[in-house]
This record gives structure tokens, sequence and C-alpha cells, in this order.
């Protein structure tokens, strides 16, 4: 079944929600959301996005995002992979630490997001975590009730829609957050949206004035870990070969190939890869130079990429 594709448009908003594989957790102690803490910081300024809510669970995250200029695909590919491989270099484990790739729907903030805020800040309640907000750490609830500061974290738009003055603002939000009498969250699908072809969460009007043409619309599936998994799997070798010092051209053609693939797909930066794999990003820069002049070497990588972008999934 083909993969529903990513809507983009500066000012958009997302539910984003990232999955541990199997139901597992994603994380394991403090440090863990400490870490992911850190992503958002920097993803937030780097991408020049703002985070106006977040939940850290154990097996899963809810995020709302609203985007500027760059693609939410190009945000969480960055979060997640970066993520996944802390967890995995932390805790010397391999394989893959999310379910497939992030669900994201896209938000007409004016009818919902001040229900979807309700919805993520409850989650722990949901679970049978905790019986008080207060008592559960890991959400963006506090900052909305004053009790804590994210540098990552934008308050005031949706603090805006209860009153202009902060203070009037976050005591609405209390009794938004706590009344018994809104609309049901349940009876809101914010996991798969309400379209067909896309995932959307809105009125009619909404969803017809996206007027958005789905064959030029911004978007990518292709996530690095993927390439990595695919490239891997091209060349029959396993990821920890990658970070082999030996000088294998196996290994410098893998990495190279890997790179060209990220570079093609806007997936991510030479030097980003050379970093995951703790290499010069100026050699690995020189070697994608020596392949784009080699004209077998450009038609096999095209013929990768051909086969990755039928495939994605393949793995080592």
């Amino acid at each position: 079944m083909p993969r529903k594709p990513r809507i983009h448009y500066p000012g958009a908003f997302y539910h984003v929600m990232v999955r541990g594989n199997a139901k597992g957790n994603i994380f394991f102690t403090e440090n863990d959301r400490e870490y992911f803490y850190l992503l958002l910081q920097e993803t937030t300024i780097h991408y020049q996005y703002r985070l106006h809510g977040f939940c850290l669970m154990s097996n899963h995250v809810h995020l709302i995002i609203e985007v500027d200029d760059v693609p939410l695909s190009k945000i969480m590919q960055n979060i997640c992979f970066r993520y996944a491989r802390y967890i995995n270099m932390s805790f010397n484990r391999v394989g893959h630490l999310f379910q497939g790739r992030y669900n994201a729907i896209l938000v007409e903030a004016d009818y919902y997001l001040l229900i979807l805020i309700r919805y993520v800040h409850l989650n722990p309640i949901r679970a049978n975590m905790v019986k008080n907000l207060n008592d559960y750490p890991w959400s963006s609830h506090h900052a909305y009730s004053g009790r804590a500061k994210f540098s990552f974290l934008t308050t005031d738009f949706v603090l805006g829609y209860f009153h202009n003055n902060l203070l009037v603002g976050r005591e609405l939000y209390q009794q938004h957050i706590s009344s018994s009498d809104l609309l049901e969250t349940s009876q809101i699908n914010f996991h798969s949206g309400n379209q067909k072809n896309y995932s959307v969460l809105g009125s009619d009007d909404f969803v017809k004035n996206l007027s958005v043409d789905l064959n030029e619309c911004s978007f990518s599936d292709i996530s690095l870990e993927q390439i990595i998994n695919f490239v891997c799997h091209y060349y029959s070798i396993i990821q920890n070969d990658l970070q082999s010092i030996a000088r294998k051209s196996l290994y410098v053609n893998a990495r190279a190939s890997i790179a060209w693939l990220a570079q093609k797909l806007e997936v991510c930066t030479v030097t980003e890869v050379a970093r995951c794999f703790r290499k010069d990003p100026t050699t690995l820069i020189e070697k994608i130079k020596k392949l784009n002049a080699e004209n077998a070497t450009i038609i096999e990588l095209n013929n990768i990429l051909h086969l990755l972008l039928k495939n994605p999934r393949t793995q080592a």
C-alpha cells in the first residue's frame, strides 16, 4: 500500500507521534528524556520551527509542531535518527528503535489546537500513570501552567487563544485542561485525521482551501537510517563495518554511496553522514567528487536510488 505523502507549507500545524518498535520503550532513563529535550532545542533553532506542545511517554512521543520553510520530514528525520543512534550507542543495542516512520496529521489550528493540547497533555492520565498532571514531569503542561520554562517551547500562541493577558490565559488553560464537559477528545481521531488520501484534521472549508497539488507538495519519506540499511543490504555488509578504521574500498564506497543518496534526496548533508560514521567530512566529500566523475559509478548509484525509492524498507 503506498504511503501517504506529507503536505508542507509555512505555518502548517502538525500533531506528530513517534512510537517504539513493537510497542517497546524508547525512554529508559531520565538522561534519555533530557537528551531528547536537547534535540528539540537544537532543531528548533536550526530548522526554525515552533514547538507548541509535547508529551514524552515511555514508549511514544507526542509533538505539536508548526513548521516554517523546512518540511516536517527533514525535522523528524534528524530528531529520530540522532535519538535512535544515541540509544543504540548508550545501551550497546542494534536494530530499529522506532516503529516505522513517524505519524503526522495536519491540523486546523483554529478548530482543533486547544482540544489537541488537552489531548496531548492528558496522555499520562489516560495511561493511568498519574492521577494529577502536575505529577507527570515530562510534558509541556508545566510550562503552560507557569511551573516550568523550556527554551524550545512556544506557549504564547496557544495561551493567546484563551486571553491576551498571560496570567489570565494560564488560569483559563487550567480550567480547559480539567474541564469535564469539554468535547470528548475520544470523538476526534488524532491518529489518522479525516481524509482518505492524506492525514488532515480540519473542517471541510479548511481542506478545500488547502489548494495543495499533491504532485508538487514538498515531502520526503526516506530517512537516513533507511538509506544506511538499504546500502548495507546492497553491499552485503553490516552497519558496524561503516565505522571501521580499515580502509577497505567496499566500506569507503558504501559510505560514499550513503552520503551521495542522502544529498540527492535532501535528507541530510555529507558532513552529517560523516559525523554519523565518525569520519572526516573532507575525505568523504572528495570521495563523492571522484564518484561523480565516473560514469559507470553514477549509473550504479542511480540504480541504487531507483531501487531505494521503490522499496525503502529493505534492510540488511
